[in-house]
């Protein structure tokens, strides 16, 4: 299991935004529990929390922009920065933030690290881990974070920072986004061995598919252009006679060849599920039997108040086999006999009355009914293993299809070869050209089949891990019904549900492991599925997408413990809503895992705030908990003009904390 950032202390200094003030120039403030990052508009807010990602993240960010659209099929990559993009902290200020620096303590798994960065660039000038002063550069930074939160990759911490520790105000609803959450999945709840894997067979394939999908293009300009020249050249009549012959032939089967090969591509798709089925059944086939030999192992316990435990090694296997350790035979009447006297309260050995006060904890009626259990799985399981016979069978028909037609078009293709160096000279080029494409065209085909290998081999695996995870699920549910709960008072629930997508932009689709919402609401009779953002109010959203991400921080990492940092949490709360938001993020901040809890907000009348105040028992501006900008920061001119006015919102927001 992999580890999140626990942030300990945050520190700026000579950056113009932030001067301080005369007593403590700068910004410097411990992190823990909760923090409160109180300002108005355009006092840095937003530039804070920015700045302490900018720290974690360094000069890189994800291959592709997050934004508000889904994560897709985009690779999980660490790219560099352009250079107006690592300046842009310093064109916040006026001078350009020259002497500027910055630093963040974090503790990730069991190590500390001390990170600190030129404001202007994000160059790293000063590096610790456990208090230990290392190399200062990029390289040493990003392979420290990756070893000590146990990811296979950069991009893969980076991929943590933007979908499960910063709430950006761009965020993405990650409860939303099965392909953010595949990611997420991929990286906490599997080993980094296993998680690098999956990373690894799914670049390949998409690697693969790009240059497949490629050289098809080339392929098909390639051929228009053949057809062209061949349409203005006239051959010698009687090769060309033959070889027009042999090129429709070449037109029918070659086709078929095609048609054939993505055939096989589908057939092993169902082929895939045919087999899961089987395995399944197999596996429900094995509970039931193993069902049934508990209540016989327990009928044998209580016929032999003695506990003889050679005597009941015996009738265990009579029961379990049907075979008799004494004579070495099978003996189905003596099995129904023992049952039979068990049932009776007569002694299993003599047939003897037993005394009325020893229990019989198990009913004859409770073994037929496991034994009508196991036969109802083994009928499943027969009809499973024939419809995977079945797909099987039309597999191997069509594999034998595709190696005839193979060797057909081969030898027509030497054929064909044979008669163009009978051509004249001018027609030599036209056929060469044919020759270059054919070879073009079994390139394509090779790559066809290699990618189908590639997918077959991923669907193995995905089906592997997503069965391993769905032993879990359970435990991410159960977490997520606890905060969602609490947030809200409508039904919700977190259900296990795979979701199928493509690997790259062809081929068959892939059931990878995500969750889906339930949820009830005004108009709704029951509870119902709510499979976009859309279909929820702005302020459950943003809960919910909450909850969430506290639940994947609970369950999947190694210390069940997280940062969380919202950047203007939804203000447009009404009384009760905000009265039990503030509860359960109160309660992520004071959990025993030592949880960070980071939100800024703006001097509002909200009630979120003064909830989050009172339950944290901060009462003033002073409180080491509270960031207070309109104290440290650069004032703007709103609040220079009006800064007895906001003073006194300020007052109010902790007055109402307090009452």
């Amino acid at each position: 299991m992999a580890s999140v950032p626990v942030f300990e202390e945050f520190a700026v200094n000579d950056f113009a935004l932030y001067p301080g003030t005369s007593s403590r120039p700068g910004l410097d403030f411990e992190l823990g529990g909760l923090t409160l990052v109180l300002g108005t508009n355009g006092l840095g807010k937003t530039t804070l929390v920015t700045m302490m990602y900018r720290m974690c993240s360094g000069p890189t960010d994800l291959r592709g922009s997050p934004g508000n659209n889904q994560f897709g099929g985009r690779r999980v990559e660490s790219v560099p920065m352009i250079s107006a993009a690592r300046r842009a902290f310093a064109q916040r200020v006026v001078d350009e933030a020259k002497d500027a620096v910055a630093s963040l303590t974090m503790r990730i798994g069991q190590k500390r690290f001390r990170v600190t960065r030129r404001v202007r660039d994000l160059t790293i000038i000063g590096l610790s881990i456990d208090d230990i002063e290392v190399d200062a550069n990029e390289e040493q930074f990003q392979s420290s974070i990756i070893d000590a939160a146990g990811v296979p990759s950069f991009g893969d911490w980076l991929l943590f920072l933007r979908y499960l520790v910063f709430y950006f105000e761009d965020r993405s609803a990650l409860v939303w986004d099965p392909s953010a959450q595949r990611q997420l999945i991929r990286l906490l709840f599997f080993p980094s061995e296993r998680a690098f894997e999956w990373a690894e067979q799914e670049q390949a394939i998409q690697n693969l598919d790009s240059r497949m999908r490629n050289l098809q293009a080339v392929l098909t300009r390639q051929e228009a252009g053949l057809a062209q020249q061949e349409t203005a050249s006239v051959l010698a009549p009687a090769i060309r006679a033959e070889l027009d012959t042999l090129s429709k032939l070449q037109e029918v089967d070659q086709p078929r060849l095609e048609d054939a090969s993505e055939q096989i591509l589908q057939l092993d798709s169902e082929l895939q599920q045919a087999r899961l089925n089987s395995l399944t059944a197999e596996r429900d086939h094995e509970s039931a039997f193993r069902n049934l030999e508990r209540l016989e192992l327990r009928i044998i316990d209580a016929a032999f108040p003695s506990r003889g435990e050679t005597a009941k090694y015996i009738l265990a296997q009579l029961f379990s086999d049907g075979e008799c350790l004494a004579c070495a035979q099978q003996s189905p009447n003596a099995e129904v006999e023992l049952r039979l006297r068990i049932e009776g309260g007569r002694c299993v050995v003599c047939g003897s009355t037993l005394n009325a006060d020893v229990p019989i904890p198990i009913t004859n009626r409770a073994v037929r009914k496991a034994e009508q259990e196991l036969a109802a799985a083994a009928v499943r399981l027969e009809a499973t293993k024939r419809t995977r016979a079945a797909v099987e069978e039309v597999y191997d028909l069509e594999q034998d299809t595709v190696r005839k037609l193979a060797v057909a078009v081969a030898e027509r293709r030497a054929k064909i070869d044979r008669l163009i160096k009978r051509l004249p000279p001018g027609e030599v080029a036209i056929h060469e050209r044919r020759g270059e494409l054919t070879s073009l065209r079994g390139d394509v085909e090779v790559m066809k089949q290699e990618l189908a290998d590639l997918r077959k081999k991923f669907a193995e695996f995905i089906g592997y891990v997503t069965r391993d995870m769905a032993k879990r699920a359970e435990a991410v549910k159960a977490t997520f019904d606890n905060y969602a709960s609490d947030f809200l008072l409508d039904t919700i629930e977190l259900v296990w549900a795979p979701h199928s997508d493509t690997v790259g932009q062809s081929g068959p689709q892939v059931d990878y492991p995500a969750f889906e919402l339930v949820m009830g609401g005004a108009g709704f009779p029951s509870a119902v599925r709510r499979s976009g953002p859309e279909q929820v109010s702005e302020s459950q959203r943003e809960f919910i997408d909450l909850a969430f991400r506290m639940t994947l921080m609970t369950v999947g990492t190694s210390d069940h413990a997280g940062t969380l940092v919202i950047d203007a949490p939804e203000s447009s709360l009404d009384a009760v809503f905000a009265r039990r938001a503030a509860d359960v993020l109160t309660r992520f901040a004071q959990s025993e895992e030592d949880n960070c809890l980071l939100i800024t907000s703006n001097l509002t009348d909200g009630d979120l705030i003064p909830q989050l105040l009172r339950k944290s028992g901060i009462k003033s501006a002073r409180d080491r908990r509270v960031v207070d900008l309109l104290s440290v920061a650069a004032p703007t001119v709103a609040t220079t003009k009006l800064h007895v006015e906001y003073a006194n919102v300020r007052t109010g927001l902790f007055r109402r904390a307090r009452d």
